[in-house]
């Protein structure tokens, strides 16, 4: 969304416009409470051992991992430091 603020008027028009479009064909998944708990608990974990995993690719992260998803990534790094999701390099 940040980028579809960032550009002049006419700009966040086709922008707005196409992330519409996109989120009609995209399913969103929710990030609940019990999903934040893990990804506390997989982020404090790592910090304690020096490791520090951004927090929205721990929301990525163990979202997907909820929902016996994998990750496609070209940031595989962080990814990797969350135990038993499944990375595929891009």
């Amino acid at each position: 969304m940040v980028g579809i603020f960032r550009g002049t008027p006419d700009a966040q028009q086709r922008r707005s416009e196409f992330f519409a479009e996109f989120m009609r064909d995209v399913p969103v998944y929710p990030y609940t409470q019990v999903i934040a708990e893990v990804a506390g608990r997989i982020g404090a974990q790592q910090a304690a051992i020096g490791k520090t995993v951004p927090p929205i690719d721990l929301m990525i992260g163990v979202t997907a991992l909820s929902l016996g998803f994998s990750i496609l990534t070209a940031k595989e790094r962080h990814f990797r430091l969350i135990p038993n999701l499944n990375v595929i390099p891009f």
